[in-house]
């Protein structure tokens, strides 16, 4: 019987930990990692607010940006807004899209990761605030204004969009620091996201809309006139630093605990005490 109740409770604690439930005080402390992200995220933009306006900057920093992309003949943000603009469906798809779902699916994977796989958060939540810090220095060292705020025939759908939709939509880049365009954050979370979604899962399908999912949000911010091609290419390279980083930073927290846990003397076996020298006396 004792046999069949251990098999039971270790069958039990096993799909615990499978759909991700961990003890009390672990669970405690994965929420507080869990709700450190949207109160960071919110301190984030209220930083990036604050950012002074440097108009001309950033309009002469974008046009660096377009004559580097011409120089290797990569500038194909004023060809695919040209052809996004003449289907009016698909711009509004694209719209959406730029604005509310790299948020939404950032956020799932991080509830996602909470719930299924707590071991997973804290290093994959530090490689997000990684990345962001290094975009928040880079937004105010060096403003860079996207292709909708230059000359040149580009064509800001999210204002042609939000005229013309019948339903509401996302928060427009009036409410926003409009010239936080270099990196793409956009593409930087996509890019985390879809590391997340690889690492989570093995099937096919899921692994295809992980790599599609970074290559459609380029499409959506550089179709849009939102985003420069090396915007994107920027807020790929930086979460591809952070996410090894993100590791490194949980293992040199992790390592001293481990250490200190190592180094405590192993607890006395219960009635120990009956044994050692004190026990005479503590039996009279």
């Amino acid at each position: 019987m004792r046999a069949r109740l251990t098999s039971a409770a270790g069958a039990v604690g096993r799909r615990a930990r499978r759909w991700g439930f961990v003890p009390g005080a672990s669970r405690q402390r994965s929420w507080i990692d869990l709700l450190l992200v949207p109160w960071l995220a919110w301190i984030f933009d209220a930083i990036n607010d604050l950012a002074p306006v440097r108009q001309a900057l950033a309009e002469g920093h974008g046009h660096q940006v377009l004559d580097f992309e011409r120089s290797l003949h990569l500038a194909s943000e004023l060809s695919l807004n040209t052809w996004l603009a003449s289907h009016h469906f698909l711009s509004q798809i694209s719209v959406y899209w730029y604005e509310n779902v790299h948020a939404a699916v950032t956020f799932v994977l991080i509830g996602w990761l909470w719930w299924r796989r707590p071991d997973l958060l804290a290093p994959l939540r530090n490689a997000l605030i990684a990345l962001n810090l290094i975009a928040l220095a880079i937004f105010w060292s060096y403003p860079v204004a996207p292709p909708r705020m230059l000359a040149g025939g580009y064509v800001d759908l999210v204002q042609v969009v939000h005229h013309a939709a019948p339903w509401p939509l996302g928060a427009t880049a009036a409410e926003s620091n409009q010239l936080a365009a270099f990196p793409s954050l956009h593409i930087a979370w996509a890019v985390w996201s879809s590391v997340v979604l690889w690492r989570l899962s093995r099937r096919t399908w899921v692994r295809a809309l992980a790599l599609a999912y970074p290559l459609v949000t380029m499409f959506s911010v550089m179709a849009t006139a939102n985003h420069w091609l090396a915007d994107g290419v920027l807020g790929a390279a930086i979460t591809l630093v952070c996410l090894p980083l993100g590791s490194r930073l949980r293992l040199r927290r992790a390592v001293p605990v481990a250490a200190a846990v190592g180094a405590a003397p192993a607890p006395a076996p219960v009635g120990a005490e009956a044994s050692g020298p004190g026990s005479a006396s503590a039996s009279r």
